[in-house]
């Protein structure tokens, strides 16, 4: 991964768990949707942002976006 996207995806996660701990589940997921898309080309920042994804879905009792995520 490019440094300068690695920069990128690496500050989208980061905001993105802030987020979770505070329990901001619809900013930490805006900010997931961007770290997904800065790493769907490599496959663990992609995997990674998926499990984000999972994790909030889950604690959100959002069944639509845990099937979704987990398939």
């Amino acid at each position: 991964m490019h440094p300068s996207l690695t920069t990128a995806y690496s500050h989208e996660m980061a905001v993105a768990k802030t987020l979770f701990t505070e329990k901001k589940y619809t900013a930490c997921f805006q900010h997931l949707e961007r770290a997904h898309i800065l790493g769907q080309r490599y496959y663990v920042p992609h995997v990674v942002s998926h499990c984000w994804m999972l994790k909030v879905g889950w604690n959100q009792n959002d069944s639509t976006e845990v099937t979704g995520q987990i398939v």
